[in-house]
């Protein structure tokens, strides 16, 4: 589950700033067209300072899942929570 959030996450910081067409931007990032007009529209309602906070919550949560924090499950329900507020919970 994390992986899919970090790799959704990881699109769209890619996308944020980027300027061009979709196929452009696919050719430059190793992405499919399609990826990055998904990206585009996913990124309505985020700031930047929002899917930075999103990325180090997540980075946290996938070192506690894998043994570095003692509870697992609430370092998974709290990136949950982050980031379905869009970084600003």
């Amino acid at each position: 589950m994390v992986a899919a959030f970090a790799s959704k996450l990881r699109t769209m910081a890619k996308i944020s700033g980027a300027r061009g067409g979709s196929g452009q931007l696919a050719q430059q990032f190793g992405l499919a067209p399609w990826q990055v007009d998904r990206a585009r529209r996913d990124l309505s309602g985020w700031t930047e300072d929002g899917l930075g906070r999103c990325i180090e919550v997540l980075a946290e949560t996938d070192a506690n899942v894998k043994g570095g924090g003692r509870d697992p499950v609430y370092a998974l329900e709290r990136m949950i929570r982050i980031v379905s507020t869009r970084g600003r919970a």
